[in-house]
């Protein structure tokens, strides 16, 4: 087996052990429930200007994709889009989230 193989079945892992189901509605698409790790993480709006908001993330498994802009997350009841996507090495892909509802 590659380092590479390893690596994305040990990310998948990680996903599926510390994941919760959330439903996934690519955009145009059907609603699916996959695993994912949810994040909210306070950053700064500006550097340096002490205003702060929260960046919201879900981390998912690069194999239950594709993800794209305008694809929907619903999480404890909240709909969440899709803006943008961030893909690693090792099989994971952090969706940058917005709420929608």
């Amino acid at each position: 087996m590659s380092f590479n193989l390893d690596a994305i079945q040990a990310t998948e892992g990680i996903v599926d052990n510390l994941g919760e189901p959330v439903s996934f509605t690519p955009a145009g698409g059907s609603e699916t429930m996959i695993s994912g790790i949810f994040e909210i993480e306070p950053v700064e709006t500006s550097p340096g200007t002490g205003v702060m908001t929260n960046a919201v993330f879900m981390s998912v498994k690069k194999s239950d994709g594709p993800f794209n802009e305008g694809d929907q997350f619903v999480i404890d009841s909240i709909t969440y889009g899709v803006f943008d996507t961030e893909e690693d090495q090792d099989g994971l892909i952090t969706c940058l989230l917005e709420r929608r509802s």
